[in-house]
């Protein structure tokens, strides 16, 4: 081998080297900042709280169409109507 040839391969493993260093550098440096901030758990909470509260909308949700029905048999009315309040209002 020529001294060019190695001299460019040199080069070509110090630039993978560079580049791969760079990369775990920015990866560990982007963690310790998030860390430091506590911006991962800000998100982790947040998306919690919203599958939580989704999840109650869909059982309150689910648990008020009996409660409906039966209010729309006892006042003879659905309880958006005024009927509904009149109804109330008489008991």
């Amino acid at each position: 081998m020529s001294l060019k040839s190695q001299t460019q391969q040199l080069v070509l493993v110090e630039t993978a080297a560079f580049a791969i260093i760079a990369v775990l550098v920015g990866t560990v440096a982007t963690r310790l900042i998030n860390d430091m901030l506590e911006l991962d758990e800000d998100e982790e909470l947040e998306d919690n709280q919203n599958q939580v509260a989704d999840g109650n909308h869909q059982e309150t949700s689910s648990q008020s169409e009996p409660l409906i029905a039966e209010m729309e048999v006892a006042t003879g009315s659905t309880p958006r109507s005024p009927g509904a309040a009149a109804a109330r209002k008489v008991d």
